[in-house]
C-alpha cells in the first residue's frame, strides 16, 4: 500500500476539474479523505477507492511510488 498522498489541488489539477468539485466529493462521502488541519489529504488508496480502479489511478497519478516515497 503506498503512502503517497494527494491535496484536493493535486487532485483537480491532474482530473481537470475545479477545487470545489473535489470538495464537494469529499463533503458528500464519495471520495474518502482526511483533514489533519487547515486541508484535506487524500491516499492512494483513497484515490482507488472513488475511481474505482487502481490502473486508472496509475495511469493518472504516476507510480505509487514516485517523488520518494514508500510504494510499501
Amino acid at each position: 500500500m503506498s503512502k503517497r498522498r494527494f491535496s484536493i489541488q493535486d487532485i483537480a489539477d491532474t482530473l481537470d476539474i475545479s477545487r470545489r468539485t473535489v470538495r464537494n466529493h469529499i463533503k458528500e462521502g464519495d471520495l474518502p479523505a482526511i483533514k489533519p488541519g487547515r486541508e484535506y489529504i487524500v491516499t492512494w488508496s483513497d484515490l482507488i477507492e472513488w475511481l474505482g480502479n487502481e490502473d486508472r489511478v496509475r495511469d493518472l497519478f504516476g507510480e505509487p511510488g514516485r517523488d520518494g516515497q514508500d510504494s510499501g
